[in-house]
């Protein structure tokens, strides 16, 4: 914006403003703003509430729960796939002939019926705000559960990624340009020792909103997106 070569009418304020503005805007369009992360939850008998607020391990930056997995069931020996349906699927590509998307599929809904009788498949409800993940599981004895969630990736992590820092940093400067054509647009020329002193608000506005509409392009178009780290728009080709 010209500094410090030509100084602006923004205070320091404002441009920690702004750029806050274009993290938030970066965290609700782009799914880069997001990872995905595993951890460990050791789960007492009696225990339903657990309160995800650890900053040591991330847990302060988890934004949603996708999972809970137990280790141990009555059909599912190990979380590494070591039964019934780990079988399953050898015994399918063993013997090609007899390969088909129609067998997976029906072996996906047998698997799911025996989650629901041998209680395999927690249920859980997770407050972000409250930071607490009830789970709805009676436990007799302490066990170890593997929880899968969506943490926000922090602002040092965002600043190193590429293309994230060049999208906040052209925000950022798009959000700037808002401010200074409210404050350059209150008067529409100043006084000046050869005439009237013309402000260049509508301008910089117009410039500041072609930048932004540029850049929520740019996410729609998954210049900067990572959906396939959710399981979205995945694929696959037949023949």
């Amino acid at each position: 914006m010209g500094w410090p070569t030509v100084e602006v009418e923004l205070t320091d304020y404002q441009i920690d403003t702004a750029i806050q503005a274009a993290l938030e805007a970066y965290r609700r369009r782009s799914a880069s703003a997001y990872e995905r992360m595993f951890f460990f939850l050791d789960m007492k008998p009696g225990v339903s509430n657990y309160f995800l607020t650890d900053k040591k391990v991330g847990l302060n930056r988890v934004v949603d729960v996708l999972g809970i997995y137990r280790f141990n069931s009555a059909f599912l020996s190990t979380a590494t796939g070591a039964g019934v349906y780990a079988q399953v699927v050898l015994q399918e590509l063993y013997n090609a002939g007899s390969f088909d998307l129609s067998s997976y599929h029906l072996i996906a809904d047998y698997i799911e019926q025996l989650e629901q009788l041998f209680a395999t498949r927690v249920t859980y409800y997770w407050d972000e705000l409250t930071r607490r993940l009830d789970v709805y599981q009676s436990l007799y004895v302490p066990e170890r559960m593997l929880v899968e969630v969506t943490a926000e990736r922090t602002e040092q992590q965002l600043f190193k990624y590429r293309y994230s820092k060049r999208w906040i940093e052209r925000f950022a400067r798009a959000e700037a340009l808002l401010m200074l054509a409210e404050i350059r647009g209150k008067y529409a020329s100043l006084p000046g020792a050869g005439g009237g002193i013309a402000l260049n608000a509508a301008e910089l506005r117009t410039r500041a909103n072609e930048e932004k509409l540029e850049l929520f392009q740019q996410l729609e178009d998954y210049i900067d997106q990572k959906p396939e780290d959710y399981g979205e728009l995945t694929q696959f080709v037949i023949g």
